[in-house]
């Protein structure tokens, strides 16, 4: 169902439940982790002994018949296996016993497989962290290799099929090879991961590269007759790890004209959050990152909405939680299935005075123009996004029949660094400091504005609005819906400035080569 325009708030069609979470939550990089080689190969041949899944409690989400329980993937038969129902969203878990060391995961499926699938991992059997992620899952034998981390529970957390049927696995083993010690948290001395998070290689910490090559991103920068830009993404971002825990409840509302205050369902997931804070009902993206009380799992919702200090907080949809320290890509922009925390304008940046944010950012744009014209889903969109959105196909590029292949859903934005800043002649600074982010680090496309517009993804929780921030330090409203103002001329130079990052992907995030900036500190324990 389409929504209508309703003043500023930006806006999409509403995704179905199941296609959102299917979509949003596929992990980004389709190799996070180690490929099967002859070495791992080895190494499996070396631990077959010492199998720490082999006949431990294993549960499952569902199973197509009563022979074909969990059980049956950790009893070390080659004959039997468990099997899910005939949908994406299905997993597999495996208790331990205790907590122990683990490095090494292996798959053995039957012909219905996963093509995109995490490996995560839990010492409660509650919060969950990815170990590793593909989207490009073609059966037969899963050999997975991962730092080594302490837990409890492994499960293989399915997100899209690779064939009709559901997920089959004859084995799902796990090893601790070579004595291997957990990944400590990180120590104190770096970076702060609340208000900088993810991993310091992630790809919103890692700076464009002297290789990077450079197309055209075309982008029209006389959207609405030259008044309207830009747009601001609110994102909810609420790092309170210590507040009341708090219940998500379904609401169906999503962007239909019903009001999101009341809940329609029971309870999504459960969430740190101060009493005291309200998400008013609109047509809003809303999508939320909140930090839980372990103080590195980061959940994801969207749309979220709190009418009332104290009162029920709904969401239509709730996402696979990510780790504060891990790859940061996957989250609740249901546009892309990318990050409701990385590459935000967070409180405490763009101030006066300042350089600009030293991480890739966000924007979205006018997708029916901006983007590719594409033919088939996965034509829709690129590394590092997982999917795009369900209408993209007879949308996208269809105002102008855009054949700009490099302008896809999850495309790395940058000004390439033959222009010069100055030579942009902005008249504002903190267009000057966006500028200097986008030349060194870039943004990435994250969701469709719907209409006409561009727009930046801006934090708006407990700790502050970006809004206000940005008002107070410069007299200037950050998001313009009306006469044209000096900020807006900026954000249009900016805009003609942008080209896309071709070559950006796993392998060599940023386009590879020197960083134009050094590496990210790593993260500190908050």
């Amino acid at each position: 169902m389409l929504k209508t325009f309703t003043g500023s708030s930006p806006i999409r069609p509403m995704l179905s439940a199941s296609l959102a979470v299917l979509l949003a939550a596929c992990g980004g990089n389709p190799d996070t982790g180690s490929a099967t080689s002859a070495t791992q190969t080895a190494a499996l041949a070396a631990a077959t002994t010492s199998n720490l899944a082999l006949n431990k409690a294993a549960t499952a989400s569902s199973q197509d018949d009563g022979t074909r329980g969990p059980s049956a993937a950790v009893d070390a038969s080659a004959t039997t296996r468990w099997s899910s129902q005939y949908s994406d969203a299905q997993w597999i878990s495996v208790d331990l016993g205790s907590v122990q060391t683990i490095n090494h995961v292996v798959l053995q499926w039957e012909t219905a497989y996963g093509k995109s699938f995490q490996i995560q991992t839990s010492s409660d059997g509650g919060s969950w962290s990815t170990v590793y992620s593909t989207t490009a899952g073609a059966g037969g034998t899963n050999d997975i290799l991962f730092a080594p981390v302490g837990a409890r529970y492994v499960k293989m957390n399915g997100l899209q099929r690779g064939s009709p049927w559901g997920y089959s696995l004859y084995q799902f083993m796990v090893y601790n090879d070579n004595g291997g010690t957990p990944t400590p948290p990180p120590t104190s001395g770096g970076r702060d991961p609340l208000k900088q998070p993810f991993a310091s290689g992630s790809i919103w910490n890692t700076a464009i590269g002297s290789n990077a090559v450079y197309v055209a991103a075309n982008l029209n920068p006389n959207l609405g007759g030259s008044a309207g830009l830009p747009q601001i993404d609110d994102e909810r971002i609420v790092m309170t790890p210590t507040a009341p825990s708090t219940a998500i409840y379904q609401s169906n509302a999503g962007w239909s004209s019903a009001s999101r205050c009341n809940a329609t369902g029971g309870v999504l997931v459960n969430v740190p959050m101060p009493s005291n804070y309200i998400v008013a009902s609109n047509n809003a993206n809303s999508s939320a990152a909140f930090l839980a009380a372990d103080r590195r799992t980061v959940v994801q919702t969207q749309p979220l909405a709190r009418c009332n200090a104290g009162g029920v907080a709904t969401s239509l949809l709730a996402f696979p939680s990510v780790d504060l320290y891990g790859d940061g890509i996957a989250g609740a922009h249901g546009g892309s299935g990318m990050s409701a925390l990385g590459g935000s304008l967070r409180i405490g940046e763009l101030r006066p005075g300042g350089q600009g944010p030293r991480h890739a950012l966000k924007v979205n744009v006018y997708a029916k123009q901006a983007l590719y014209r594409c033919a088939t889903l996965r034509d829709c969109y690129r590394w590092p996004a997982p999917t795009a959105d369900q209408y993209a196909v007879g949308f996208y590029g269809t105002d102008g029949n855009n054949g700009n292949g490099a302008m896809k859903m999850g495309a790395l934005l940058a000004i390439p660094p033959s222009q010069s800043i100055a030579n942009l002649a902005l008249e504002t600074e903190p267009a000057r400091q966006l500028a200097w982010t986008l030349q060194n680090y870039g943004a990435y496309i994250v969701d469709d504005t719907w209409g006409a517009n561009f727009a930046l993804n801006a934090e708006h929780g407990p700790a502050g609005s970006f809004r206000a921030q940005f008002k107070a330090d410069y007299g200037l409203d950050l998001e313009v819906w009306g006469p044209v103002t000096s900020w807006s001329r900026d954000i249009q130079k900016i805009m003609r400035a942008l080209y896309v990052v071709n070559n950006n992907s796993a392998g060599s995030i940023g386009g590879g080569g020197t960083p134009r900036q050094p590496t990210a500190p790593a993260p500190t324990q908050p």
